[in-house]
């Protein structure tokens, strides 16, 4: 049914989006799941967001923050193969298992509070872009209930001017070593200057620090800078720079430690600084760091 419901929205101008419903409770289960839902979207077009759709009881489950993560791999996989991706869940989901703020602001997220009346009685504007405010909504030509949404931005020019900045974004060479996700470019190596950054793009990026300041070439490049990549915009996570000074050193595997001891909650640009030897923070990137302000194993080797 998706592919001839697919083809009958295209033919009747409706603006499409997708979502994929996952069960997924491992890294490994939705980094496969995410690879299917590419399969399926090849060759098609979206006016609107893809979504990844989680709210099983079993997901509820997992330890704190973890939910949070697993959809982020999936957001990041769709992103990377070149998909505006957003992620649906219930409200109160977004409350108590899902970060919203870590799925880069608003526009991405589709929530769903189901009023008892089946009418639209509330506004979830700064919340979201899409309110599903029903599931006994009726619409002419189907026979069943359906769900009912309300959505409070123009995604499809939001979508359509995402889809243009790709065609015009500077993108790090194929051996440079550096890895976007999603809003995050994670690589390089601590006390790199701008210039030698420079050298790892197919074309012109420019390079900011905290502040907003533009830097010059001599200028060392700390996780938390920005690179300005044509239409593009990243946070940069340098690999083992956790707190930002350009530096690896016992601060760093301190903080990474803590994380994995689960005390301590890094920022998005510090978890891809820790991330050395997976997909994921582990103690294995403890270890790595640690050795390395050791002098006993360099992280770039």
């Amino acid at each position: 049914m998706f592919e001839e419901n697919y083809v009958a929205a295209k033919e009747a101008g409706l603006s499409v989006g997708s979502y994929f419903f996952t069960y997924a409770l491992t890294e490994e289960e939705m980094l496969a799941d995410a690879a299917l839902f590419e399969e399926w979207l090849e060759g098609k077009t979206f006016e609107l967001p893809v979504y990844v759709d989680i709210e099983t009881e079993e997901q509820s489950k997992l330890p704190a923050g973890e939910l949070t993560r697993l959809a982020q791999l999936f957001q990041g996989y769709m992103t990377d193969a070149g998909y505006f991706c957003g992620v649906y869940a219930s409200y109160n989901w977004f409350g108590w298992y899902l970060d919203g703020e870590a799925f880069g602001g608003k526009e991405y997220l589709w929530m769903a509070k189901w009023s008892l009346s089946g009418t639209l009685s509330q506004n979830l504007s700064n919340d979201c872009a899409v309110y599903q405010y029903s599931e006994t909504g009726t619409v002419p030509g189907i026979s069943v209930t359906v769900d009912l949404n309300v959505c409070y931005m123009d995604l499809p020019a939001i979508v359509a001017a995402y889809y243009e900045s790709l065609e015009t974004q500077v993108l790090p060479l194929p051996d440079s070593g550096l890895t976007i996700f999603d809003e995050i470019l994670a690589g390089g190596r601590a006390g790199m200057t701008v210039g030698e950054w420079q050298a790892l793009f197919d074309g012109e990026v420019t390079f900011t620090d905290g502040m907003g300041n533009t830097l010059t070439a001599d200028d060392t490049v700390c996780t938390g800078y920005t690179v300005i990549c044509g239409d593009k915009t990243y946070t940069v996570a340098v690999k083992g720079d956790l707190d930002g000074d350009g530096k690896v050193n016992a601060l760093d595997y301190a903080m990474v430690k803590r994380y994995v001891l689960g005390t301590y909650r890094l920022t998005r640009e510090a978890y891809y600084a820790a991330l050395i030897t997976g997909d994921t923070v582990t103690a294995l990137d403890y270890a790595r760091i640690k050795r390395h302000v050791l002098n006993l194993q360099s992280l770039y080797e």
